[in-house]
């Protein structure tokens, strides 16, 4: 139960950073670049930023798969949910079916990019953990 706590604060904090630093990127301007270099920021900052918080979550204990997918799943569930309620109070007049209209399959990319960067965050703490344990004990 402390685990979620923490993940769920963490969600929190983790989708504010990351909306802050995307609002940053829209008024960025790449021109002598390709445009697709705005977009690959993106992702590559949703990737870091995941993987952070998740490391974060990790930090203090040995990641189960329960962990693993609690973690996950707050990611992209409460994350999503707060997506949705910035986009109905900074959208006067908002509808259900509006909302819908803004994901996409690139959303799945995001999807995969946070199962990726949750997954590595959970294999780090694992072999940082079993760093730290005596010899010949394997958990």
């Amino acid at each position: 139960m402390i685990f979620f706590v923490r993940v769920f604060f963490l969600t929190i904090l983790r989708f504010f950073v990351l909306m802050s630093f995307l609002l940053f990127l829209q008024n960025f301007d790449v021109s002598p670049l390709p445009a697709w270099t705005l977009i690959a920021t993106a992702y590559l900052a949703h990737f870091l930023l995941t993987w952070f918080f998740a490391a974060w979550a990790f930090h203090k204990q040995y990641p189960s798969n329960s962990d693993i997918a609690i973690a996950g799943g707050s990611f992209l569930i409460i994350g999503t949910l707060l997506e949705a309620g910035l986009y109905f109070i900074l959208s006067p007049g908002a509808t259900f079916q509006g909302l819908l209209k803004n994901y996409s399959w690139q959303s799945l990319i995001l999807v995969a990019i946070y199962i990726a960067a949750i997954a590595l965050a959970a294999y780090r703490a694992r072999k940082k953990r079993e760093k730290l344990l005596p010899e010949g004990v394997v958990m």
